[in-house]
């Protein structure tokens, strides 16, 4: 029997599809949440919330991967005691199976 949305069950698919761009998924990032420098190595990241997606998706992108300068000039001009940036080992945000953690779309 084919699927029939109903008021009860609510829509089959709450979340976007990605975009592919060259053949690759990516996701449009709607706001920078937060930034931290990550592992041994300090490596800036930013905490991201998906365009669509509820804040149960948020992920940490790697700076060089984040493709938003117009969302990230916004981020950068707020106050530090905002942005908070931090040094962690072991992030509190696990990255979403379904997101990956090196893609994120121009916006």
């Amino acid at each position: 029997m084919p699927y029939k949305e109903t008021d009860q069950h609510g829509p089959n698919f709450l979340e976007p599809p990605p975009d592919i761009l060259e053949g690759k998924p990516e996701w449009e990032v709607k706001q920078i949440l937060r930034e931290r420098l990550f592992s041994r190595w300090k490596k800036k990241q930013y905490l991201v919330y998906w365009k669509g997606y509820s804040p149960a998706y948020d992920s940490w992108v790697n700076s060089e991967d984040l493709h938003a300068l117009e969302l990230l000039v916004d981020f950068e001009s707020q106050p530090s005691s905002i942005r908070t940036l931090e040094t962690l080992d072991n992030p509190p945000y696990s990255q979403h199976p379904c997101l990956p953690s090196t893609t994120s779309s121009p916006v």
